[in-house]
């Protein structure tokens, strides 16, 4: 069973219930909607879209709405625009006039930032613009690197970061976000653990609390990451972005560094951008990529993401077959079992859970958490057996959905028999075929049973002796 998760983001080569549909049954763990790149109203029909098929198919499938962020973007084009090396292009504000190849851009405080010589890159760096001349309104450009450049892609200018801020189209997406139950919320851009910060109080302030992803893409988050892990829930490699910020040849070791902290840390990260670039046009992969997928597994990915290629792409279902095929090759010699020492009370009954069932070949680990911790924290350890999730809430199940490992199974009701829930468990994970019935299964919880905060116990049950409703330990 595959551990590494699969991360789609959803675009219109996908958004019809019988591609999402298809995305699901072919790999899909969580669906990524891009708020750059939809309205509201479109959001919401795709976000029901994906709860339906959830019922039927995935109870643990769950959203991640990616908020843009303080981020400069192309407006919306006629058409693509190619550009060609030597060319002039003009960089506009919406609303503005002007002869010749015109790029649109939504923001007016752009302008001011930019003088002659500097460079600009657009649509993650694969287009490269020098500035001629700046007036208020306008920036004459030579294309030193061209391409072909569709709307709303992204606009970068190293050094010239800039503060963040929550823009108003990011507090009305938290907003949105509260209303309709997105599972985690994505943040573009981000400087520092302060930003995370401010965003938690806006989610907060409307009577939520839906986990943090933080997207590393600038060169100051690189530099706070270790504060910024602290206070996230979670953390993106945003590759394309941060690959314009800071050297390209940097990208392999930071993604490497951040990886093996929040490992370590217990949070869950995601590598992203270009994993399978090639098959938004082509049917197959390029070597290189099968071996950066492959390479982002290995190094403890929580999760991988697919962008364009489910997005825009041509062969999006194809897509996550591939991904699906090459992170379970990766896993077959994947570094199971892993140490970290300098562990508190939760961490080593994390870690014995972890070891016991390598031991003893056990065929899952059964984790009855109220807020996910239990899960994660085993998860954190990377035990080979699958671990099965029980919660009481489904957002609880939902948000594990990104968890190495993690088979959020789906949602009990409270009992005061702990023994007669393990049975149902069991028997409904034997129905479900996550494990075969006949060995062993570790089991972690606390104890009083379903207190939150309190995992305290482990037990090696026989799945004969619990299937014949005769649970030994």
């Amino acid at each position: 069973m595959r551990k590494t998760k699969i991360i789609c983001t959803i675009g219109p080569a996908t958004d019809s219930p019988e591609r999402l549909k298809a995305l699901t049954e072919s790999g899909m763990d969580c669906a990524r909607l891009n708020t750059s790149h939809g309205n509201a109203e479109y959001l919401r029909k795709v976000i029901n879209r994906i709860r339906k098929i959830a019922q039927k198919l995935k109870p643990g499938l769950s959203v991640i709405l990616d908020l843009s962020g303080p981020k400069v973007r192309v407006g919306t084009l006629p058409e693509p625009l190619t550009l060609h090396r030597g060319e002039t292009a003009v960089m506009v504000k919406e609303g503005v006039s002007h002869e010749g190849k015109v790029i649109l851009l939504t923001s007016t405080g752009f302008f001011s930032h930019i003088k002659k010589g500097d460079l600009i890159y657009l649509s993650d760096g694969s287009i490269k613009l020098r500035a001629i001349s700046v007036s208020r309104d306008s920036i004459r450009t030579e294309v030193l690197e061209g391409g072909i450049l569709t709307s709303h892609k992204g606009v970068n200018i190293p050094g010239h970061e800039g503060k963040y801020i929550l823009t108003q189209s990011d507090i009305h997406f938290i907003e949105f976000g509260v209303v309709n139950q997105v599972d985690w919320i994505a943040l573009s851009f981000i400087t520092s653990e302060r930003d995370i910060m401010q965003a938690r109080k806006a989610i907060q302030s409307k009577g939520a609390d839906i986990p943090i992803i933080a997207k590393i893409e600038r060169a100051e988050a690189v530099e706070n990451i270790e504060k910024i892990i602290r206070v996230a829930d979670g953390i993106m490699i945003a590759r394309g972005d941060l690959g314009v910020e800071l050297p390209v040849e940097e990208i392999p070791i930071i993604q490497k560094r951040i990886i093996g902290l929040c490992n370590r840390s217990g949070r869950p990260v995601i590598t992203a951008t270009q994993m399978l670039s090639s098959m938004v046009l082509q049917p197959i992969p390029t070597r290189a990529e099968v071996t950066d997928v492959a390479n982002a597994v290995l190094d403890g990915s929580d999760a991988v993401m697919l962008s364009e290629e489910t997005a825009v792409g041509k062969y999006p279902i194809r897509s996550v077959k591939m991904m699906s095929r090459i992170i379970e090759r990766a896993e077959s010699c994947y570094p199971y079992l892993r140490s970290y020492g300098n562990r508190t009370v939760s961490d080593s009954i994390a870690h014995s859970t972890a070891e016991i069932a390598m031991e003893i070949d056990a065929e899952a680990i059964v984790t009855f958490t109220r807020t996910g911790m239990t899960a994660i924290n085993v998860s954190k350890f990377r035990p080979r057996p699958p671990i099965i999730a029980i919660a009481h809430d489904e957002k609880v199940l939902r948000r594990l959905s990104l968890v190495w490992g993690c088979v959020p199974l789906e949602t009990v009701e409270e009992s005061i028999d702990p023994d007669k829930t393990i049975s149902e468990v069991i028997e409904m994970s034997v129905r479900k075929g996550i494990i075969e019935g006949k060995g062993h299964v570790v089991l972690t919880s606390g104890f009083p049973f379903g207190k939150p905060g309190s995992t305290n116990t482990i037990r090696v049950l026989k799945i004969k002796d619990i299937l014949e409703k005769q649970p030994t330990s």
